[in-house]
């Protein structure tokens, strides 16, 4: 785990070293273990370490080579056998030698194109002494970040965005539109921050700064490089899953120190659990599970076909893998408080949270930690990836004309018992209503009120000045969330997308307070691109969704967890309401009121109704979930907002 930056001057002057040192001293956090700098005439670079793989006792970043090539990067790269046989590297000399200078190798080989060979998660900057030229490139997804600002004659970048702030010519303005979108969720931007003057790079892009220009580059498409994945055999698509699967868990299982791994009672996480549990069996070592769970006698929200305490089917994965040690962490929502943890956020991140509840994250990872672990596993991308439900496959059908095969499935379906006649009705024809029809719907459903009304508290004006519904069109995004009738466009929407990118800033950032890596079996590159080649009908094989997920692990997860009917529930769900005291709630309220700026972007008076209607219990269900997160979410921006506020005075 890595932090790093740097200062590239492309006019005559030099650098100012001072503006070094302060980015260094915002990434400190990231590595404990080792911090260097290394200028050369016109640039400076840093980079501060995290020792987690075993080669990473052989970094020593920021590289230089003889050819005249300084790197710093951020990075786990998963095909280093490939990448060695591709460079001539000896087995021997791989043992001992850092991802970072597999990247350097890749790069003094194939120079601009050697992101197409590398696999895993990367952020890197090289600078090219020959060449006169900075490139720099993010991994497939995006999930390791990478900011830049251009001003005139110098180019900053850094893989954390304060350490951009920490520069005295980069102003703390903030980004109006990117605001105004994140407040209505629309995360359709991918490359926008929350500031003025620093972008972020996106998902499977590289670029070049040079004297004369700056370009950037998309060097990955998930579109272009899914193959459609045929199998005579029906069993060959679970074999394929496992495969995949169990090939990117073992390359997330590489530290040199303990591994662990969160885990529920779902597929996703005891997937991954179990395969990790297996691998490591073999070397005669454990897997230090974390679970979250609500105190004993915690009564929170209930909801039917919905469990608060997944502790039974955790203590089944337990019983199946004797290498697991489960480790379970109590979260009571009522014992952390809201506004101590945004306060802490806004210093941490340098941005607000779109999930402000996500802080149980941060406490299973700071036990794992105490535990010895640098490492844990997760499976946030599982959902559209490995147990894709095959939600789209009547809506499919329909759109290919193929009226008997969806005749078929309904029926196998609804006769089975999987799905209402309803819901399948609804998940056949909604995405194909026409505009008109459903623009009318939507009307008389909201009334004379913006799409986003009833989840957003954004500020009107904002809305009119950012052209909010103009953007929703020219991004291609339906404010009512209306559904696409093809599976893999909502799965491709859904990962590459905004969300997903301030989601992998978050995490990213989490590694610095943490000092825990997370890191995404489900997210892997060979595992997108296999599941998304599937058709949907292969994951809802009989009318029952997820399928796919279920024969694939039939070896590896217990029966019953396979073949649950209910789901659980996380931290952020375990109530409906929001636990501070009221008059606390209250005073945060006046003191955003309080403030012109916080005005501009948020509905205030809107924002006392809602909170009203909490307090009073007038909501309740989903309602009552909604209108908490809606609330949270202001409270989250119009912080955020006071925030920065004091920082320019």
């Amino acid at each position: 785990m890595s932090g790093f930056g740097g200062i590239v001057q492309t006019g005559e002057r030099s650098i100012d070293l001072k503006n070094v040192e302060r980015m260094m001293g915002a990434l400190r956090p990231y590595g404990p273990d080792s911090q260097k700098t290394l200028y050369r005439p016109r640039v400076g670079m840093l980079h501060t370490l995290m020792r987690v793989t075993p080669e990473d006792f052989f970094e020593r970043q920021p590289l230089s080579s003889v050819g005249g090539y300084l790197l710093s990067a951020d990075a786990r790269i998963d095909n280093r056998a490939e990448l060695a046989g591709k460079l001539a590297i000896h087995p021997a000399q791989l043992k001992t030698m850092p991802d970072s200078q597999l990247i350097l190798k890749a790069y003094e080989k194939w120079e601009e194109q050697c992101p197409e060979h590398l696999l895993g998660d990367f952020s890197f900057a090289i600078w090219d002494s020959k060449r006169q030229v900075l490139f720099a490139a993010v991994d497939h997804f995006g999930i390791r970040p990478f900011f830049y600002s251009k001003k005139s004659d110098v180019f900053a970048f850094a893989n954390d965005i304060k350490a951009m702030l920490a520069l005295p010519d980069i102003s703390h303005d903030l980004n109006e539109q990117k605001l105004a979108e994140f407040i209505v969720l629309l995360h359709a931007d991918a490359s926008a921050s929350f500031y003025k003057d620093i972008t972020r790079l996106p998902a499977g892009h590289c670029l070049s700064v040079s004297p004369q220009k700056m370009s950037v580059r998309r060097y990955y498409c998930l579109e272009e490089s899914i193959q459609d994945i045929h199998f005579s055999n029906p069993g060959d698509y679970a074999e394929g899953l496992k495969e995949k699967l169990n090939e990117a868990v073992l390359c997330r299982l590489r530290s040199a120190h303990q591994v662990g791994c969160e885990l529920s009672g779902g597929l996703d996480s005891t997937s991954v659990a179990g395969l990790a549990a297996l691998e490591l069996a073999r070397s005669g070592k454990e897997l230090q599970t974390y679970t979250a769970i609500p105190p004993l006698g915690y009564q929170g929200t209930r909801r039917k076909g919905w469990e608060l305490d997944e502790r039974p089917f955790v203590e089944m994965m337990g019983a199946l893998h004797p290498n697991i040690h489960l480790n379970f962490v109590e979260f009571d929502p009522a014992a952390s408080s809201l506004f101590k943890n945004l306060e802490n956020t806004y210093g941490l991140q340098g941005f607000p949270n779109r999930n402000v509840t996500s802080i149980w994250l941060n406490e299973l990872a700071l036990n794992a930690r105490d535990s010895g672990a640098r490492v844990m596993l997760n499976a946030g991308r599982g959902n559209i990836g490995i147990s894709w439900a095959g939600k789209c496959l009547y809506s499919e059908l329909i759109d290919q004309k193929r009226w008997s095969e969806w005749s078929k499935k309904i029926l196998e379906a609804w006769l089975g018992r999987h799905r209402s006649l309803t819901s399948l009705m609804k998940a056949s024809f909604l995405p194909f209503v026409p505009d008109i029809v459903w623009n009318r719907f939507q009307h008389m459903r909201t009334g004379e009120v913006a799409p986003w009304f009833f989840h957003s508290l954004v500020s009107p004006d904002l809305a009119e000045r950012s052209s909010l519904l103009d953007r929703f069109k020219e991004l291609e995004w339906d404010p009512h969330y209306r559904p696409l009738p093809r599976g893999r466009a909502v799965r491709i929407r859904q990962i590459t997308r905004g969300a997903s990118c301030d989601a992998s800033d978050q995490s990213s950032v989490f590694r610095s307070l943490t000092g825990v890596e997370r890191r995404d079996p489900t997210h892997d590159k060979r595992v997108i691109e296999y599941c998304f080649g599937i058709e949907e009908a292969e994951y809802c094989r009989g009318g029952q969704a997820r399928s796919l997920i279920r024969d694939a692990m039939k070896d590896v997860v217990p029966k019953k967890i396979l073949y649950r009917q209910s789901r659980g529930m996380q931290p952020p769900s375990f109530s409906a309401r929001l636990h501070e005291p009221s008059s606390e709630l209250w005073a945060q309220v006046e003191a955003l009121e309080g403030s012109s700026q916080v005005k501009r972007f948020l509905d205030v008076p809107k924002m006392k109704v809602m909170l009203q209607r909490s307090l009073d219990g007038g909501a309740n269900g989903q309602e009552a979930q909604r209108i908490k997160r809606t609330l949270e979410r202001a409270y989250s921006v119009g912080g955020f907002i006071r925030y920065v506020e004091g920082e320019n005075e």
